[in-house]
């Protein structure tokens, strides 16, 4: 139920790139996705070139008039998105309100993938809509990077509307981190092999450098014949 609550609300978040990790694909980016990944990132740093770009991928997706809302970091603060916000008000005549705070930090989606944790649930994002009701209003959330719908979806049930608008947006979480690679097991039969090795050389009269007799592994059953 809960994933599929996830799968709605990046349905129904709008971002006009694609953004790819290196995490989530085998092979080198390309050219382009290199580039949205780099802005998407400088955009972070308030970078100004950054912002022109995003915003003159974004605004068609701004109708005249809109409310945006910036949205607030893991740490509750809004200094990577309202740069955003302001200037894609600006080219759209609409107005920005950063009135959506967090009561509470948030960990972060890498602290969370670090620990094996999935998406935060839109509750736990301890979102709270401080400005006047917007009921009517255009309402447009807007964001760097959207993961999965969650933070939108926070900011929704916080304000009662709104949909969300990001530069990039990622794969469903589902898919976006490539599954960690099976650890290598202890090779049994090669230790036995080793062993089998070590004995021979022994009875042959090559001295091991260390003169160390061969402790046999656990397991280990004599071949005949060896």
């Amino acid at each position: 139920q809960e994933a599929k609550g996830f799968r709605t609300a990046w349905d129904s978040g709008i971002g006009v790139e694609k953004y790819v990790s290196p995490r989530q694909v085998d092979r080198a980016l390309t050219s382009k996705e290199k580039k949205v990944r780099d802005t998407a990132y400088a955009l972070k740093a308030e970078d100004p070139g950054a912002i022109d770009r995003a915003v003159a991928a974004m605004k068609s997706k701004v109708p005249a008039g809109s409310v945006l809302v910036p949205m607030p970091s893991s740490l509750g603060d809004v200094r990577d998105t309202l740069p955003l916000a302001q200037k894609l008000a600006e080219a759209t005549g609409s107005t920005v309100d950063a009135s959506l705070i967090k009561t509470g930090k948030t960990e972060s989606i890498r602290a969370r993938r670090m620990r094996g944790g999935g998406q935060t649930p839109p509750g736990e994002h301890n979102m709270e809509w401080t400005g006047v009701d917007l009921s009517g209003e255009n309402v447009v959330f807007i964001d760097n990077v959207m993961l999965s719908g969650s933070t939108f979806q926070a900011a929704r049930d916080a304000i009662g509307t709104g949909r969300g608008l990001a530069y990039a947006k990622a794969e469903p979480f589902e898919s976006q981190v490539a599954p960690a690679p099976p650890q290598k097991q202890p090779d049994e039969d090669g230790q036995f092999d080793l062993f089998r090795a070590m004995v021979i050389k022994a009875l042959k009269g090559e001295a091991l450098s260390k003169r160390i007799v061969p402790t046999p592994p656990p397991g280990y059953q004599p071949v005949p014949g060896s």
